[in-house]
């Protein structure tokens, strides 16, 4: 249930039956002819209420979730902190008395001082520019308290315990900041999920509402404050109240969430008031004899559900003292529960076992996955092994043991969740084993497994592997599957893996290969349009690239083109040869000056000697 759901009048969420779900849960204070005073009749109340998209303030209301004769509660987004919130609006121009702005204003004063876990949170107070006063909180995502006791027809004792413990924490909090809540009852509790919690929270404050049990709703002015299904014998009888009163009507709420229904009900408002003024409820634990540790349960329940507000828990402190105590086990004031004493004996030693269960669990759970870590790295680096001995054998000849190390060496890469790119290296390596053995169908899965993994583009090798798988797949689509029109793609996939690895041979093959078989299949542009792609790509003496044309071409020997080919692999070659030539010639070029120097270097030398020998001899 969103904060807001019509189904259940709440802070956030308001009833739009007949109930009066306006938040007004007070007994009626009606005129001499029995009309309510303040009462307004649909249509007037329709005229008054704001449509959606409306904005009020910096809140544009986005849904209405519930409306009533004095108020109305909208899904809003906070444009300023772009969130949702919950909105609530008095509405205007219905003869309420001033007392009813009042009570709203109380209501914002109470909840807005109160920062708690279990507290729905008010965001902001203030009044439209035309004077009416509304009401800001979180929007809350669960279902009520009410909603979830209806789901289950009672709640578990444990799930009980964990969602009482919250309400008197809540309660405790606005007890300590002499907050008197007046109105306890399970639709003004909501259950939301937080980070995987059940987490309760405590809504509607200051405005009192009637909660009716089919008919119980009292929507109009009065003096007697609360829901007289949930109200306390002083609220009843219009006595002075105090945070006793807030821990009984918690009483009938802890009642209702495990008995499936309310400790007191009367065939109406008037019948039930009195029943909570004269009569006792029956004891939870005749209504559930069969929910375990019923009696203790029972104990709390009844001393909430006291007459008199001195024989209750003085607070919601001792409440959840004594749900804490119920919780661990722990015994009770008042008459010994020995069967809770045997419970607890029996969960002390299941909770020692357990422990001990549990270290000796998780040290079990730590030392099998090392284990398992180091059985992976063992077959690792088994698999790695295997795939060189594997090349040995293949480059021996040896196609029988090269086949059986690269299967072996695949399955123990698998096993061991080995690199993705060496995985796909196995795979691609054992395919081109099989089709060595002539075994077509069997390679071709392992070929396609390699095209389509998710290998990362920016490593060469991987690039590689993707490309040479490609190219096969083409190669054999083509001429073992004879389908030259479904060869295409897979060499255009070729095509881009070899401009990523930028070799200007593997680029020229993908573009020929695609020119051949857009030829064959009739697309004479693309053939052209990939022909000049792959006579562009090189120098002009790149003899890988002059091999790669005159391979194709032997290979290819229909191919239209393969004069122009190989005219440009001759080309290539004699580019290459003329090079080779100026090499040489410069080479000797320079030799040539270089002795030339040498000799006239000499030469001097021995001019020198000369005319040194001339000065020496007399």
């Amino acid at each position: 249930m969103s904060p807001g759901d019509p189904k259940e009048p709440s802070e956030l969420t308001e009833s739009a039956s007949q109930a009066g779900a306006d938040g007004e849960s007070t007994l009626v204070a009606q005129d001499e002819g029995g009309k309510a005073r303040g009462a307004a009749s649909p249509a007037g109340l329709e005229q008054h209420i704001p449509a959606v998209g409306t904005k009020i303030g910096k809140y544009e209301l986005q849904e209405k979730l519930g409306s009533g004769g004095m108020s109305v509660v909208y899904k809003a987004r906070d444009l300023a902190l772009d969130r949702y919130v919950a909105l609530k609006l008095l509405l205007p121009k219905m003869g309420v008395e001033q007392i009813d702005t009042m009570r709203f204003q109380q209501e914002a004063k109470a909840a807005s001082r109160l920062e708690h876990p279990n507290i729905v949170k008010v965001h902001d107070f203030n009044v439209t520019e035309d004077g009416v006063p509304y009401l800001v909180m979180s929007y809350l995502s669960g279902i009520s308290l009410s909603d979830a006791i209806k789901q289950e027809g009672g709640l578990s004792p444990g799930r009980w315990i964990s969602i009482m413990v919250q309400a008197c924490d809540a309660l405790s909090c606005a007890h300590e900041n002499n907050v008197v809540h007046r109105d306890i009852k399970p639709s003004n509790f909501v259950l939301c999920e937080e980070k995987g919690n059940e987490v309760l929270k405590l809504v509607d404050f200051g405005i009192a509402k009637i909660e009716t049990n089919d008919e119980q709703a009292l929507t109009k002015t009065g003096e007697v404050f609360g829901s007289p299904l949930y109200m306390s014998p002083e609220q009843c009888s219009g006595s002075k109240v105090d945070l006793r009163s807030d821990v009984y009507s918690l009483g009938c709420v802890m009642y209702e969430a495990l008995a499936g229904k309310p400790p007191l009900v009367g065939d109406n408002s008037l019948a039930t008031i009195v029943k909570h003024l004269q009569e006792t409820p029956a004891s939870i634990a005749s209504v559930c004899p069969k929910l375990p540790g019923i009696e203790s349960i029972d104990k709390i329940v009844m001393k909430c559900l006291e007459k008199k507000p001195e024989d209750r828990y003085p607070d919601m402190l001792s409440v959840r003292k004594d749900l804490e105590s119920l919780f661990l086990g722990r015994k009770l004031k008042g008459k010994a529960d020995r069967r809770m004493i045997v419970v607890t004996i029996l969960a002390a030693v299941l909770c020692a076992g357990f422990l001990g269960y549990k270290y000796y669990s998780d040290y079990e759970q730590k030392e099998q996955a090392r284990l398992a870590i180091v059985l992976k790295q063992k077959q690792d680096a088994e698999a790695r092994m295997l795939f060189l001995t594997g090349r040995k054998h293949r480059n021996a000849g040896e196609l029988s043991a090269w086949k059986n190390d690269t299967l072996k060496a695949l399955e123990l890469a698998t096993a061991a969740q080995s690199q993705q790119v060496f995985q796909a290296a196995l795979n691609l390596e054992y395919a081109s084993c099989e089709l060595k053995l002539q075994n077509h169908s069997v390679a071709r899965p392992y070929l396609e497994k390699v095209a389509l993994w998710p290998l990362s583009p920016a490593d060469p090798y991987a690039n590689q592997l993707k490309y040479s798988a490609l190219n096969i797949l083409g190669f054999e689509t083509e001429i073992t599957l004879h389908n030259p029109k479904a060869a295409i793609p897979l060499y255009e996939n070729a095509l881009k893996y070899a401009q990523l690895l930028g070799r200007a041979r593997e680029q020229v093959s993908s573009n020929l290969n695609l020119s051949h078989l857009s030829q064959l299949v009739g697309r004479a542009d693309d053939a052209d349009k990939y022909l000049k792609q792959a006579l562009a790509i090189g120098k002009d003496n790149d003899e890988d690239v002059a091999n790669t044309l005159e391979v194709f071409c032997k290979v290819n020997k229909d191919y239209d083109n393969s004069k122009e080919l190989l005219a440009r692999a001759d080309l290539i070659r004699k580019n290459k040869a003329r090079q080779v030539i100026e090499k040489h010639q410069k080479k000797a070029k320079e030799d040539a000056i270089e002795r030339e120097s040498d000799r006239k270097a000499d030469m001097k030398t021995e001019e020198l000697k000369r005319e040194w020998g001339k000065a020496i001899l007399p």
